[in-house]
């Protein structure tokens, strides 16, 4: 049964309701890691000199370089494990239109089916569960 449900989740990831929600989330999550990323170079290269002065080896000029380049491997590393908790948090504020399609597909398939303890009378399962949940807004 829950493979079963997996599946039927897995089919929906092409629904273009489901998509753009999940592509809304990824989009933001990556501009604000570049953003971050690009505040973090400005930092960096505010805080660091041109060049340095070492005892026996003289100017160093590739300070810099250095750590714009380290910088990379940093974020890259981090978004790793940043990446999954922006990209939900972020898909977390687009889920009211996914909630509504998914509740609205719900419906439709009950809609012909018998709510169970009616007694056979004209209330259907929709308006048994239209009954008892309530609106998310």
């Amino acid at each position: 049964m829950i493979f079963a449900d997996f599946a039927k989740a897995l089919g929906q990831f092409f629904d273009p309701r489901f998509l753009r929600v999940l592509l809304i989330g990824v989009a933001l999550s990556l501009a604000l890691l570049f953003g971050v990323y690009a505040g973090f170079v400005q930092i960096l290269d505010w805080l660091t000199p041109e060049t340095f002065t070492l005892p026996w080896v003289g100017e160093v000029t590739w300070v810099r370089d250095l750590l714009g380049w380290g910088s990379l491997a940093l974020m890259i590393g981090l978004s790793v494990f940043l990446m999954v908790p922006v990209a939900s948090a972020f898909t977390g504020l687009f889920l009211d239109a996914a909630r509504a399609h998914a509740f609205g597909q719900f419906l439709r398939i009950l809609r012909h089916v018998s709510a169970p303890g009616c007694g056979g009378t004209r209330h259907t399962a929709q308006s048994a569960v239209s009954r008892t949940l309530v609106p998310l807004r």
